[in-house]
């Protein structure tokens, strides 16, 4: 058998929304047009980690500033996320967050 430091650990990333991104999402035009639908959302996102014991919460950003999504972006999707990055409750509107098992 292996000992426990031979073990590699296993990293996820994925994007997240808080609940109330979740609840409203429905009357976004943005995801109605792609027919997107978010099933739930998270305010802790770190809690997650209390659902499994091996799952590790390592960090999160806001989606709003990643530069590969902005440099893909159009300028009035820019223009948006920066104004969202300005406002507290729209910054953590959606994120990436990153765990460890």
């Amino acid at each position: 058998m292996p000992s426990h430091s031979k073990i590699r650990m296993k990293k996820a990333q994925f994007d997240m929304v808080s609940v109330w991104a979740w609840r409203t999402s429905k009357w976004d035009p943005l995801l109605r047009r792609y027919d997107a639908q978010f099933h739930c959302g998270f305010d802790d996102p770190a809690a997650l980690a209390d659902w499994h014991p091996r799952l590790e919460y390592v960090g999160e950003a806001p989606m709003n500033d990643s530069p590969v999504l902005m440099a893909k972006a159009p300028a009035n999707i820019r223009r948006m996320f920066r104004l969202m990055n300005l406002l507290p409750g729209f910054k953590r509107s959606t994120i990436i967050v990153r765990f460890r098992f």
